[in-house]
């Protein structure tokens, strides 16, 4: 197991929180989602480094003492002979027989606690296996950020930088029982919460306004039009995002409610991105009513909008639509969406549209995917690619992919490269399970070829050598010949 990324253990855990937020029932597919983040080590600021530091085996043990440890029994053999055990305990809700199981008997632990135990509860959270302990701590502090979120909000501050993403939770909690009162919070404390990107999900006045208007959408309106700067755009996207998932033609009608031109257009970009998905005709006639200067930027969005359902209507649509903004922005997207399905097929649509410099944006995400399921296949698409920097993007994407591979061979592709920083890295990624094995040679290697300058030959040794590089890009493989 490795420990995420802090940008992963966002995406993750806000994803698994908002699965959970949004519906009303539990459904097995968020199990999955947990365990995907098992990687993440959440808890005090010490312990993540002091059990992350031993080999892999010795963490499992240590998960799994722990866990019997505090029963005085061996639960999980019991769970898996397929009893169920009554609920009076967060390791009693652990162990029911299934995850999903597990989730809802968490939610029900929790919510018959007095407000007083949260803190004691959370402490415990560090001593679990690391599945149960993303499962676990999202469901608990969302039932505390109900409850009472400034003691939750205050617990937080004490979890380092993992705060600053667990309040999220919290706060989105908080708004879905007091909205206002969580407002006024986050006006006081927004330094203290982390985000990425804008927007949506990521926007923590976006959380709050989203929550708000589900229960009071001219008060969730005004108060975001008062904010500032991207919270405002995020308040007022959040809040037409839902407006337009029910019914984007209600969600035009209250466009006359802006009076800021920004927010009116940050909104009209999320109708059209809404409505392309639901209803691409519509969408069509409604943003050629727009004002020229907006049609471009609306088409974006309800392309990304239809690429959700669709995307190979939204390819059709993004090839015959070549002035739409953010052409590279939109092609990348509807690549991402394609590749899961179909790498083959949106690698050869990539380089058959748009100028050079899109295709060099998106053939990445197609590559990368290819390599994982098919790298003999993806290593001779790239190997047929005129030299350029297309060729580059996906020479370099697909090393990245295939650390895996035959050294000779990555190295043989990575040498092809033409631009020198992309080609130094490149390599890097290609000698890095070399110097694993024979570190000798493989700097050697590093130190006489051509291809790299002075300044690079230092910096790829120390990145393949170093604990970093060992984590981040080797694996074991079979080393040059």
């Amino acid at each position: 197991m490795s420990i995420c990324s802090a940008s992963q253990f966002f995406k993750i855990y806000s994803s698994l929180f908002n699965l959970i937020m949004k519906t009303q029932i539990i459904i097995p597919i968020a199990c999955v989602a947990v365990g995907s983040a098992a990687g993440f080590m959440l808890g005090q600021n010490s312990q993540p480094e002091a059990t992350a530091s031993l080999p892999a085996p010795a963490r499992a043990a240590s998960a799994q003492r722990v866990v019997t440890n505090h029963s005085g029994s061996n639960h999980d053999g019991e769970a898996r002979q397929g009893r169920t055990r009554q609920v009076n305990s967060l390791e009693d809700a652990l162990f029911q027989k299934t995850q999903t199981g597990r989730m809802v008997a968490l939610m029900d632990y929790f919510s018959k606690l007095d407000p007083s135990s949260f803190s004691e509860e959370a402490d415990k959270l560090s001593e679990l296996p690391m599945s149960d302990r993303m499962m676990s701590s999202l469901l608990l502090f969302s039932q505390w950020g109900e409850t009472d979120p400034l003691s939750a909000m205050s617990y937080t501050k004490e979890m380092g930088r993992i705060g600053g993403f667990v309040n999220g939770t919290v706060l989105k909690s908080w708004a879905s029982s007091d909205p206002l009162k969580a407002a006024e919070y986050y006006a006081e404390n927004a330094g203290d919460f982390n985000t990425f990107g804008r927007g949506g999900a990521q926007s923590r006045a976006g959380t709050i306004a989203a929550e708000w208007a589900s229960q009071d959408r001219a008060a969730a309106l005004s108060w975001a039009l008062s904010l500032e700067g991207d919270d405002s755009a995020a308040a007022v996207s959040s809040i037409f995002n839902q407006i337009a998932t029910n019914d984007p033609a209600e969600a035009v009608l209250s466009l006359a409610n802006l009076s800021d031109e920004a927010a009116k257009i940050s909104a009209t970009n999320t109708i059209a991105r809404k409505w392309g998905a639901s209803d691409w005709g519509a969408a069509e006639v409604w943003i050629s009513s727009l004002p020229a200067d907006q049609q471009a930027e609306a088409s974006a969005s309800a392309i990304r909008g239809l690429s959700e359902v669709d995307h190979l209507a939204a390819a059709d649509k993004l090839a015959a639509s070549p002035a739409v903004a953010g052409f590279s922005d939109v092609m990348e997207s509807i690549t991402r969406r394609w590749s899961r399905e179909d790498p083959a097929s949106a690698s050869a649509w990539v380089v058959a549209n748009g100028s050079v410099e899109d295709q060099a944006e998106s053939i990445g995400a197609a590559v990368s995917s290819w390599a994982n399921v098919d790298a003999p296949a993806a290593y001779a698409f790239v190997n047929e690619q005129q030299v350029g920097v297309v060729r580059d993007a996906a020479a370099t994407n697909y090393l990245a992919a295939n650390r895996n591979g035959d050294t000779n061979e990555n190295l043989a592709l990575a040498e092809t490269v033409t631009d020198s920083n992309s080609r130094a890295r490149a390599i890097g990624l290609s000698v890095a399970n070399w110097m694993k094995e024979d570190a000798e040679a493989a700097s050697a290697y590093i130190n006489n070829t051509d291809l790299l300058t002075d300044e690079q030959k230092p910096r790829i040794i120390q990145w393949t050598t170093t604990d970093t590089g060992n984590n981040d890009r080797r694996r074991q493989g079979r080393g040059r010949r």
